[in-house]
């Protein structure tokens, strides 16, 4: 029987500023991961997905390259912060409820190699 990391994010793991890649894919986590998070000086990698989790200071990880957030049941609009991740190279949160147009600032994100937005809601032009 497999066994599931679950509930919300411990605010400690936030005092990690080293971390350079973070999955914590196919658990069953749930909220927001903390914005002491933001404090990680040089995450590279993050994926949460199949998980119910969004960063709530994704914009704050200008090394970012890679954001897979894919199936969380997320059901809200995207944040404008994720124009600000010049670095990301890939964008994933096909398999959401989310709805709404693309923040305006995608276009900022010329690094941008793999956006995948299918199986949402939402509305609008890229």
């Amino acid at each position: 029987m497999a066994t599931f990391l679950q509930g919300t994010f411990p605010e400690e793991l936030g005092l990690l500023t080293d971390l350079g890649i973070f999955h914590i894919n196919s658990n069953r986590f749930c909220g927001t991961i903390p914005r002491k998070f933001k404090n990680l000086k040089i995450l590279f990698e993050l994926d949460s997905s199949n998980n119910s989790a969004f960063p709530a200071s994704i914009g704050e990880h200008i090394n970012l390259n890679e954001a897979i957030l894919m199936n969380n049941g997320l059901r809200s609009c995207l944040p404008a912060e994720i124009g600000l991740l010049e670095n990301l190279t890939v964008f994933d949160v096909s398999f959401n409820q989310l709805m709404g147009p693309l923040p305006e600032n995608f276009g900022q994100l010329v690094n941008l190699e793999q956006l995948n937005v299918a199986h949402n809601m939402l509305s609008g032009t890229i």
